[in-house]
């Protein structure tokens, strides 16, 4: 009887264990993801850099380095265009070979309030999960 009990107590300890690893890459993609986006909209590049790897944050600092060189007044407009964008989160979905999620997030403007799903990729480098790709629409 003592057996019996020792099994499924066990058993439940394990089960709510897997259950709450299951849990926890969920949250820790969506605030990784809220950062990264936070910061890419709001032209903060320094800092969504941050949550990407080497490869997808060379290319957000060589396109940082096009978008200083534009006239201010442009620079100014879109940046105050970004400014009035909201970002929701819709799913994530970690793939098959469990190194890769890909995030479905909606990007909402004044003019689109329904929004525009777009996808983003994360990849598990060096034990942590990092942006690797900036996905079209969905």
């Amino acid at each position: 009887m003592k057996r019996g009990l020792l099994k499924i107590t066990v058993l439940g300890v394990f089960t709510a264990l897997l259950l709450q690893s299951c849990t926890d890459y969920t949250e820790e993609i969506k605030g990784k993801t809220s950062g990264f986006l936070d910061a890419y909209f709001n032209g903060d590049y320094e800092k969504a850099v941050t949550f990407c790897t080497d490869s997808l944050g060379g290319e957000i600092a060589s396109m940082l380095s096009g978008f200083e060189l534009l006239d201010p007044s442009i620079k100014e407009m879109v940046k105050k265009q970004a400014s009035s964008l909201t970002t929701e989160i819709i799913s994530v979905e970690k793939s098959e070979n469990r190194d890769t999620i890909m995030v479905n997030y909606k990007v909402i403007l004044p003019y689109l309030p329904t929004g525009k799903d777009k996808t983003l990729s994360f990849v598990k480098e060096e034990k942590e999960w990092k942006v690797a790709k900036l996905g079209g629409d969905i």
